[in-house]
């Protein structure tokens, strides 16, 4: 196969791949936790945690989305006496990606020991940077005060992350956040 048809055919197949903006989803939980005898919970957000204070829409967008999941899986909310706390909290990080391209050209001469090269080439280099926007849910025994289980969710967010779009996309990563949570959805 040609050099320069490979090298496109690569170049085309990582934009297609650094293009997806999907949420990124990471997960952890206690396996020696009974996750059968939570019934109800409480919902807080983390100001100490957060690296960049959410305002108070996207604020109520992600509680509203961490409720539904939860009360989709027959938990109630409650202002006392939860089974468990849920606290959740947003960063913001930017991403400084450096792309490097060019290309090199040359001619050999000469015979035996008296080879040599003649080499011209350019290269070129950008910087892009990315903001992703992560948000952490972490549960916690509220007798006990261990944490039991948690999950975040990283995606990357731009100027279109504003109204009707910030509700759709926060319910949609709530959701993918919330999936590994092992109590099981009602049917």
């Amino acid at each position: 196969m040609n050099t320069k048809i490979l090298l496109f055919s690569l170049q085309v197949m990582i934009v297609m791949l650094t293009s997806c903006t999907s949420t990124k989803v990471v997960s952890d939980v206690n396996d020696t936790y009974d996750f059968n005898k939570v019934k109800s919970f409480s919902l807080a957000y983390n100001d100490e945690k957060s690296s960049q204070q959410t305002n108070d829409l996207n604020k109520d967008r992600i509680e509203k989305a961490i409720i539904k999941e939860l009360e989709g899986r027959g938990l109630k909310l409650v202002s006392e006496n939860p089974d468990v706390e849920l606290h959740y909290f947003t960063k913001v990080e930017l991403e400084k990606d450096v792309y490097v391209s060019g290309s090199m050209t040359g001619s050999g001469y000469g015979r035996g020991a008296y080879r040599g090269m003649n080499a011209m080439g350019s290269k070129s280099a950008s910087v892009e940077t990315t903001t992703h926007g992560f948000i952490v849910v972490e549960m916690i025994d509220a007798e006990l005060g261990d944490m039991i289980w948690y999950s975040y969710g990283e995606r990357e967010v731009n100027n279109n992350s504003v109204g009707k779009n910030a509700t759709e996309k926060i319910q949609t990563a709530v959701e993918k956040i919330m999936e590994p949570l092992p109590i099981k959805k009602l049917q």
